[in-house]
């Protein structure tokens, strides 16, 4: 059986609650570029505060230099839409666990992310195939079920 490597460049997270966050803190922190996406503005811009804040502590509690939370702070950016999704290589929806929102999710993602893009979801009970059945895609769709705090957290299911 042969592997293809791929590389994870650019990702974007949907969802701006406490698992939003930490998946764009971890992204961030590997030096991923992240597109983050929620459809509340007002939220994404008080997650960003969030996240800004976590850097600042870890700065004063000497885990990293201000050097170091510049650079990850850099690698996140807010995106206004789904189509600002359209080049990343990972989408990671990130949004409570109800399937046909995820479902919907997924149907507008599967048009707009280019064709390699791998879609995930951070679900933790729901059905990865019925939410894969809704692309056209789905073998490049996949659960990443990040345990919380997934800034903190070093385990990832993979399903």
């Amino acid at each position: 059986m042969s592997q293809t490597r791929f590389e994870i460049q650019t990702a974007a997270v949907i969802g701006a609650g406490t698992m939003g966050r930490g998946i764009v803190m971890s992204l961030a922190n590997a030096g991923v570029q992240v597109l983050w996406l929620d459809n509340n503005p007002e939220m994404l811009e008080q997650a960003l505060g969030v996240v800004a804040d976590t850097y600042a502590h870890n700065v004063r509690q000497g885990r990293i230099d201000e050097a170091q939370a510049a650079a990850r702070r850099a690698c996140i950016s807010k995106a206004a839409d789904y189509q600002a999704l359209a080049e990343v290589d990972l989408v990671i929806e990130a949004v409570y666990e109800n399937l046909e929102l995820k479902q919907n999710i997924f149907r507008e993602l599967d048009v707009i992310v280019k064709p390699s893009g791998i879609l995930a979801s951070n679900t933790s009970a729901l059905d990865i195939d019925a939410i894969a059945a809704v692309t056209q895609r789905p073998e490049q769709v996949v659960g990443l079920h990040f345990f919380s705090p997934a800034h903190i957290m070093k385990l990832l299911e993979i399903v």
